[in-house]
């Protein structure tokens, strides 16, 4: 992937890397992003599965505007 859409450190958002395992054993990566607590009131998760097509990293630009804005 080029640039900006590596990885969520490029948008200054810090993560983990998870694995999921479903039911039926297959692991799916994930990113854990979490957003600055003291700019939140209340926590709340949300799961944003990006499809079947591409790389989660083209969604960085979504998951930025999801992170900065909710």
């Amino acid at each position: 992937m080029p640039n900006g859409y590596k990885n969520p450190t490029e948008y200054g958002m810090a993560y983990e890397n998870v694995t999921l395992t479903t039911k039926d054993k297959v692991k799916l990566h994930a990113w854990f992003i979490k957003v600055n607590s003291n700019n939140v009131r209340g926590y709340r998760t949300v799961i944003f599965f990006h499809g079947n097509a591409g790389n989660i990293g083209a969604r960085l630009p979504n998951i930025h505007l999801l992170v900065t804005r909710l």
